[in-house]
C-alpha cells in the first residue's frame, strides 16, 4: 500500500531521529541549509558549502 499523503522527494534530507549509536560529532544537523549564500561556485553545475 502506498502513502498518498506526501509525495517522496529524494532530495529530502534523513528526517528521522539519529540512532542511538551514532555519535555526535559524525551527524551534522542542517546538513542542506535553507540559505543558498551559503553555497560557492566551483565549476559549472558543482558547488560546495565552506565548513566553517
Amino acid at each position: 500500500m502506498t502513502d498518498t499523503t506526501t509525495e517522496h522527494n529524494p532530495l529530502t534530507p534523513y528526517q528521522y531521529p539519529n540512532p542511538k549509536e551514532a555519535s555526535p560529532e559524525i551527524v551534522i544537523p542542517n546538513a542542506i541549509p535553507e540559505d543558498e549564500r551559503v553555497w560557492v561556485p566551483q565549476a559549472e553545475n558543482v558547488w560546495f558549502r565552506p565548513s566553517v
